[in-house]
């Protein structure tokens, strides 16, 4: 007789429904993102999301994590040179700003659903706000024990420079998407604020606040 066996699942379906959304995310959060939809827009069989994740939530934590890897892996990959401590700080700093700029829709759709309340997102900011806060702060360290950078408390450090290295960009994400703007107002904010010029210009305005000051004899 013949024996007919249920063919497997492609192993890349969990990713193709990943990938696809990260790209609705920023329109929809996690509560208006519908599974139905993500299948349909992947080209995937609804039946895969069970087979797969068994339940919206574990899929929302994967997509957010995927998104965070992907975050994570270009700021280490910024510690394994052979610069100095400061300019690995940079380095790391003009990733991080980098990337916020080119997921800033992402990142503002995750800010809104962290102040809305959604309990997924404050998961995952519990999971992973530490790890690539520790690889800044240890670069801060270092950079402060080499004598580049004034010394205070690292997580002010951080807070100033990080914040005013990527919340422009954030804001900008906003800001496209404003209906009621001009287009030439919203091209000419955009191109100023997120060209990789702009990006670098406030890492070093940022790094230039907190370095140390050589005092002259």
């Amino acid at each position: 007789c013949i024996i007919k066996t249920m063919s497997r699942p492609s192993k890349h379906t969990d990713k193709i429904l990943i990938r696809t959304a990260r790209k609705m995310y920023p329109l929809t959060g996690c509560a208006r993102l519908n599974l139905r939809e993500v299948a349909k827009s992947a080209g995937v069989n609804l039946g895969m999301f069970h087979y797969y994740f068994k339940t919206k939530d574990e899929f929302l934590r994967r997509v957010l994590q995927d998104f965070y890897e992907e975050f994570f892996s270009d700021l280490n990959l910024e510690t394994e040179n052979d610069l100095n401590s400061f300019e690995k700080l940079r380095s790391v700093m003009i990733a991080a700003g980098l990337f916020a700029r080119d997921n800033r829709n992402f990142m503002g759709a995750l800010v809104k659903d962290l102040m809305s309340g959604e309990k997924i997102v404050i998961e995952f900011g519990k999971i992973n706000l530490f790890r690539h806060v520790s690889v800044i702060l240890k670069l801060i360290g270092d950079s402060q024990r080499d004598g580049y950078i004034e010394k205070m408390s690292p997580y002010q450090v951080m807070a100033f420079t990080m914040s005013g290295i990527n919340f422009p960009s954030i804001v900008a994400g906003f800001v496209g998407g404003i209906p009621s703007l001009p287009k030439e107002l919203k091209a000419k904010h955009q191109k100023q604020i997120l060209s990789d010029t702009a990006v670098i210009q406030r890492v070093d305005m940022a790094l230039k606040g907190i370095s140390k000051k050589r005092r002259s004899k």
